[in-house]
C-alpha cells in the first residue's frame, strides 16, 4: 500500500489536506466543545449550512435522549454532498477512494470515476424496475466496481 500511496502523491492525484484541517490547538477545540454543550441544535444547524440540502430543515431538533430526531423535515442527498458538489471543480479528477486487496492489488477511483459508477448503478436499478424512494438493498463484495 506503501508503493501505491507514494505514488498517488508523486502524481498529484492525493491533495493532502492543509493544515487548518490537520490539527486544532486545544484552546480552539474547548472552545468548539463549549459552543456545542451550551447551544447543542444552534451549533449543529451551523454545521448542518455546510451540507446540500435538497430540503432544508423545519426544526433542527425534536425530543431528547433516545427519543430524538434531528433535521426534521430536511432531505439530504449523499451522492450531491459527496460526488456531486466537486463536479467542474480541481477536485473531480483527484482521488476519492484508494482501495487495497490482498497481494498489494490497488484500484483507485477518482470522483469522476466514482461519479460513473453510481450513474451506471442507477441505470441498472431503474432497468430493473426501481423508482425514486423505492427502498433497495444491495450486497456486494467489498471491492469498488
Amino acid at each position: 500500500m506503501k508503493k501505491v500511496l507514494e505514488k498517488l502523491l508523486n502524481g498529484g492525484r492525493i491533495v493532502p489536506p492543509t493544515m487548518k484541517y490537520k490539527a486544532i490547538g486545544f484552546p480552539e477545540y474547548k472552545r468548539i466543545h463549549s459552543d456545542s454543550i451550551r447551544d447543542l441544535a444552534g451549533f449543529w444547524a451551523k454545521e448542518a449550512k455546510q451540507l446540500i440540502w435538497e430540503r432544508p430543515w423545519d426544526k433542527v431538533l425534536v425530543g431528547q435522549g433516545p427519543e430524538s430526531r434531528w433535521f426534521v423535515g430536511g432531505k439530504l442527498s449523499v451522492y450531491r454532498n459527496i460526488i456531486e458538489k466537486h463536479r467542474n471543480t480541481w477536485v473531480w479528477d483527484k482521488v476519492a477512494i484508494i482501495w487495497e486487496g490482498e497481494e498489494e492489488i490497488a484500484r483507485v477511483l477518482t470522483y469522476g470515476e466514482l461519479h460513473d459508477l453510481v450513474i451506471s448503478m442507477s441505470k441498472v436499478l431503474r432497468g430493473l424496475g426501481v423508482k425514486d424512494h423505492d427502498w433497495v438493498m444491495l450486497y456486494a463484495p467489498p471491492f469498488p466496481r
